[in-house]
């Protein structure tokens, strides 16, 4: 007996040990805040991770440096072809323009005998044109290349146009064709589009509401109960308007998201439209390609500012090269994504204090050229010019040659800024294509793991898989027959010398609790076959195969990350949810004159895990060699194990509690709701001691320092 006590007391032991081992290697995140930064993104989840600077200040231009009046409320800057920088200033009614070495060369106040007092956007034609969107005057002002007024055009005039539409010009861009797109402040149609002619053709691609479950829900039950006047006064969802738009070179309309009024709703700040006006921006989640409406651009987990109470505001946005340039003038920041919603870096900053170098007060526009980001300070009277260094060029160049399908060319440089920056995850799946196009899988599967890249693990997964077989198919079915052979030779051995395996009652018991589940649940009541020893191992065994399933399973079917698994929660979510089980049920169980002890209840749970944990152990295996699209097999498997789990657990306990179905029903339910008050007590009591700790501490603190 003392051999088998020790024996339990070393299984939990070593249990518990692997898991603190493995919630010890968890504790490496990096909670370090970064001037450049970047998120490696797993399936839907996004986690922090430092990066090399892409970025360098070249220089801040202010008032002094480019020999004007001030650039102080200034709202909007643009670039010509030419390379000529304009600033305006709507608040004075002034447009600066500077030459490619930023001299003054000109500055209007006013055109013909036309003011923009007011004015919030500013852009400027290939064939010179400039046009102001005098957003308080309710027009655009046209200007031709010797500043000589154009055109002015006033409130569109057209059917589509809505009664109370007001025309607030706030952002304006021309595509390839030379249609004029004009985002209206407080419009929430989308962009008003005119033609060559200056003729309004309509709206041209809102953006959407999206609606949850909820909202679904509440829709229908106000259309079959609520009257028409009571519909009418109801508070109705409108999609958040766009704060800024530029075409890229394919002709592809990308536009920004300003600040919506909860965190909850961020996500889908940037959008590329195409000729229907739909989102044809996409992110990958798997194998699969998801609108980008779902995408959360942002910072992850950055709800609201202390103060202000506003989210990240997206307000200007620039496209250049396959590359996606963005401006959240919440917290000063610049994104640069590729068309593929990936992350290249995040840099700049200041949360509206702007104290350091590069940082911002209230950043309000944003633009690109010649390989330098622009930055227009609005508050700091500033415009900070942000060059991209080397590193970013050689990033830039191999994600373009990857897209393009040169993995050999993207190869060869993703190595190079894999040396200069361990954490480029971009890195690490251009070199996994680039490994599975010179058929070296094995480096391909190393590199896809390190950089979190399923789509390519799989792929390469695959073709390592058939070159496999292929390479072994003969030793694989030579080896198949002879166990299948050692099998029936062993059935027919043991049959016709009228020999059986042997096992303890006890053992016998748990391990056929799920073939016979009445039988058995009786020879635990009733004859004491039921071993308390045994339930234990059981239920060290499920969670071991919990935790192996987490830890070892294949890894396009594992969400598992070392730097946020908590082993230790996974303890209390499965040993834990046993134990709260076994005692709510036997405690609600003797109120209602069940017959079981606490013992039996305990050893029946446990026995019942044992499909679980088979099927966590097979699903463990067979999720290492299987692909992404056969994952019906394992959907199969842990469905039929958890319902032989479940079969087992119920008769078990009406058997043991000697209830008949309803009783076992009512009782069941009212001992989750037990377990659900335990586990809500619990996770008050521990926010009370946190809060008790935090006091004391505080207490602590004044007391030492005063």
């Amino acid at each position: 007996m003392k051999k088998v006590n020790g024996f339990i007391c070393f299984v939990i032991i070593s249990t518990i040990f692997f898991s603190l081992f493995l919630s010890a290697n968890a504790q490496g995140i990096n909670n370090t805040s970064f001037d450049s930064y970047t998120y490696w993104q797993q399936d839907r989840t996004k986690y922090l991770a430092s990066t090399k600077p892409m970025v360098e200040v070249k220089e801040v231009l202010s008032a002094d440096s480019l020999g004007c009046e001030g650039l102080v409320d200034s709202t909007d800057i643009t670039i010509d072809k030419y390379g000529n920088l304009y600033v305006l200033n709507g608040s004075k009614s002034l447009l600066y323009i500077f030459d490619k070495d930023r001299n003054l060369i000109n500055k209007i106040s006013q055109i013909g005998n036309e003011t923009f007092t007011g004015a919030k956007g500013v852009f400027v034609a290939n064939d010179d044109r400039i046009f102001i969107a005098d957003t308080d005057n309710h027009r655009i002002i046209i200007v031709n290349s010797d500043l000589s007024l154009s055109k002015i055009i006033s409130r569109p005039e057209n059917e589509v146009i809505p009664d109370d539409f007001e025309f607030n010009p706030l952002k304006i861009a021309l595509d390839r064709q030379g249609f004029i797109y004009v985002l209206s402040q407080g419009s929430f149609y989308g962009a008003v589009v005119f033609s060559k002619d200056y003729e309004c053709q309509g709206f041209f691609g809102a953006n959407t509401v999206n609606s949850t479950a909820k909202d679904v829900i509440e829709s229908l039950w106000n259309k079959w109960v609520m009257t028409d006047e009571q519909r009418e006064s109801q508070t109705q969802k409108i999609p958040f308007q766009f704060s800024d738009l530029c075409f890229d070179s394919d002709g592809l309309m990308y536009t920004t998201t300003g600040s919506t009024t909860n965190y909850a709703t961020q996500y889908g700040q940037i959008r590329a439209l195409g000729p229907s006006g739909i989102n044809v921006l996409k992110y990958k989640v798997g194998r699969r390609s998801t609108s980008a409406d779902t995408y959360n651009f942002a910072d992850e987990g950055v709800a609201k500012l202390s103060v202000g109470g506003r989210t990240q505001n997206f307000v200007s946005i620039a496209v250049k090269d396959g590359f996606i340039y963005t401006l959240d003038q919440t917290y000063g920041k610049v994104y640069i994504y590729n068309t593929n919603c990936e992350l290249l870096t995040v840099f700049g900053g200041g949360v509206q204090e702007g104290i350091q170098k590069g940082t911002f007060k209230n950043a309000t526009s944003l633009e690109f050229y010649d390989n330098s980001v622009y930055v227009l300070d609005s508050k700091k009277g500033s415009i900070t010019v942000f060059e991209l260094n080397d590193y970013a060029k050689m990033v830039m160049t191999a994600s373009n040659l990857t897209a393009k399908g040169d993995y050999e060319a993207g190869g060869d440089i993703w190595k190079k800024v894999i040396k200069q920056d361990s954490n480029n995850q971009l890195a690490y799946k251009g070199l996994t294509k680039y490994y599975i196009n010179k058929e070296d899988y094995s480096k391909a599967l190393t590199y896809a793991k390190m950089g979190y890249d399923k789509v390519s693990y799989d792929l390469a997964f695959e073709k390592a898989r058939n070159k496999f077989l292929e390479e072994n198919i003969t030793l694989i079915i030579v080896l198949s027959i002879l166990l299948v052979a050692i099998i029936v030779f062993l059935v027919v051995f043991f049959k016709k010398k009228n020999k059986k395996i042997i096992l303890p009652k006890k053992v016998s018991v748990y391990l056929k609790i799920w073939m016979h589940p009445f039988d058995n649940s009786r020879e635990i009541k009733y004859k004491n076959n039921g071993s308390l020893i045994i339930a234990i191992i059981s239920l060290s065994l499920f969670y071991l195969s919990v935790i192996c399933k987490d830890y070892y399973s294949g890894f396009v079917f594992s969400d598992f990350n070392v730097k946020n698994y908590n082993s230790i929660l996974t303890f209390v979510g499965s040993v834990g949810i046993v134990l709260l089980w076994s005692v709510s049920n036997w405690a609600i169980s003797v109120l209602a004159e069940g017959k079981a002890k606490l013992k039996e209840v305990f050893i029946t749970a446990c026995y019942s895990l044992l499909p679980l944990i088979f099927g966590n152990f097979i699903y463990m295996a067979l999720s290492n060699c299987l692909l992404e699209n056969e994952a019906t097999a394992l959907t199969v498997i842990v469905t039929v194990c958890t319902i032989l789990t479940g079969i087992c657990l119920c008769i078990g306990t009406m058997i043991i509690q000697e209830f008949d179905f309803f009783k076992f029903l009512w009782t069941t339910i009212v001992s989750l709701i037990a377990m659900a008050v335990v586990i809500f007590l619990i996770f008050m009591i521990v926010i009370l001691m946190q809060q008790f700790y935090a006091f004391i501490k505080t207490v602590f603190i004044e007391v030492v320092y005063r």
